[in-house]
């Protein structure tokens, strides 16, 4: 096997007024069930897909803009939002090396963000690891192969 490396990206969108909305989706996010998954203190991810989801009408509705900025961008003519879920992470916390297999791009949206705390992909191509450059309030989207 052949494997030629090409350039990656990924895609910031910073969402107007967030402090308003980070504060109601954190107020939501507290009504939704929840539990540990792995190293991550509280999360959706792994609770069953009719659990009641208090926060995803809002969450949808204040990132829809910024998904169809993004699908014209990459000249999508359509695009399906294949799921959905929060994470909070604590003190210690951490989330291992993973790709989002069944989609071409995955999507991060920060609600809180310490300022020591940061996001990095793994490019499995050249095996290098790519810190994001993002803030609380910002929406990021990357190809979902990335780790």
């Amino acid at each position: 096997m052949l494997v030629k490396p090409l350039n990656s990206f990924y895609i910031v969108n910073s969402i107007d007024n967030y402090n308003h909305h980070n504060k109601k989706l954190l107020n939501l996010i507290a009504r939704t069930p929840k539990s540990k998954f792995e190293s991550i203190t509280s999360t959706d991810w792994n609770m069953p897909k009719n659990a009641h989801r208090p926060y995803l009408d809002y969450f949808i509705e204040l990132v829809m803009p910024e998904l169809n900025k993004i699908a014209d961008f990459l000249s999508m003519s359509k695009y399906d939002i294949h799921n959905t879920w929060f994470q909070q992470y604590y003190k210690d916390d951490t989330h291992t090396w993973h790709n989002h297999a069944g989609c071409n791009f995955t999507n991060v949206y920060y609600i809180e963000l310490p300022d020591n705390n940061k996001t990095e992909i793994y490019n499995e191509v050249n095996n290098s690891i790519i810190n994001l450059d993002v803030k609380e309030g910002d929406l990021v989207t990357f190809p979902g192969y990335e780790s």
